[in-house]
C-alpha cells in the first residue's frame, strides 16, 4: 500500500507513490512507428508539462499553473515544449493552457492521438501538477528531472507524498532554471518484487 494512506495493519508492504509497468516504455513497433511520424519530434530537448486534474481530492487553478507556462514561454528555442492533459483536465483548463502557450509549444491529446508513454520515454525534463501520484511515479521512473507544481487545494495525504518527495530529492520546485540532478533510482516495483521473494 502507498505510504501515503494511512493504516495500522500488520504484513503490509509501503510503497511510494504507485507501482510502474515499465514494459510501458517499449512500444510495438508499429505503434513507435507510427508516433515518430505523425509527432515528429525536432532534435531539441523535450520538456514535458503533465497536467492532472481537478475531483474530490484535488482543484488546478489557473494562478497555479499560470507563471510557470509563463517561464516555459520565455525559454530559448533549444527547448521543445509539450504539455500533456490527463483524462481529468477540464476544458477550461486546456483551453486556458493552449491560450496562454506560445503557438509553437504542442499539446496533447490532439486529434485523439495521446502518446503518452512515448513522450515521457523520449522527454528530457519533466514538470507535474502535484495533484498527480500515477504521472509522478511513472517520470520519476525514468530518472530524470522531475519538477513538481504545487497546487492549492490538495488533499493532505496526497500533498504528504509529494512533500516526502522533495525532502528525498527526488522531485524539486521549479524556480526559473533547467537543471540536472541525481536522485536514487525510482524503481518500487523492482523493489516491492525483490521484497515479496525474499519473504516468500
Amino acid at each position: 500500500m502507498p505510504e501515503h494512506d494511512k493504516f495500522n495493519e500488520e504484513n503490509i508492504l509501503k510503497i511510494i507513490g504507485t507501482l510502474v509497468n515499465k514494459k510501458n516504455f517499449f512500444l510495438q513497433k508499429a505503434t513507435l512507428k507510427k508516433m515518430k511520424k505523425t509527432i515528429g519530434l525536432k532534435k531539441k530537448k523535450i520538456v514535458c508539462f503533465l497536467i492532472g486534474g481537478s475531483g474530490r481530492s484535488s482543484e488546478i487553478k489557473y494562478s497555479d499553473i499560470s507563471s510557470i507556462i509563463s517561464s516555459l514561454n520565455k525559454l530559448n528555442l533549444t527547448y521543445e515544449i509539450i504539455y500533456l492533459f490527463s483524462r481529468r483536465t477540464p476544458k477550461s483548463l486546456k483551453r486556458f493552457i493552449i491560450d496562454k502557450k506560445k503557438d509553437a509549444h504542442r499539446y496533447y491529446p490532439y486529434l485523439n492521438l495521446n502518446p503518452y508513454w512515448y513522450l515521457i520515454s523520449k522527454s528530457d525534463f519533466f514538470f507535474v501538477t502535484e495533484d498527480s501520484v500515477s504521472m509522478t511515479s511513472e517520470v520519476l521512473s525514468t530518472n530524470k528531472p522531475v519538477f513538481i507544481v504545487p497546487i492549492g487545494k490538495l488533499k493532505k495525504k496526497i500533498r504528504f507524498f509529494q512533500n516526502n518527495l522533495l525532502v528525498r530529492g527526488y522531485t524539486k520546485k521549479f524556480k526559473g532554471r533547467l537543471y540536472k540532478w541525481k536522485y536514487k533510482k525510482f524503481d518500487e516495483t523492482k523493489r516491492i518484487v525483490f521484497q515479496i521473494k525474499s519473504d516468500l
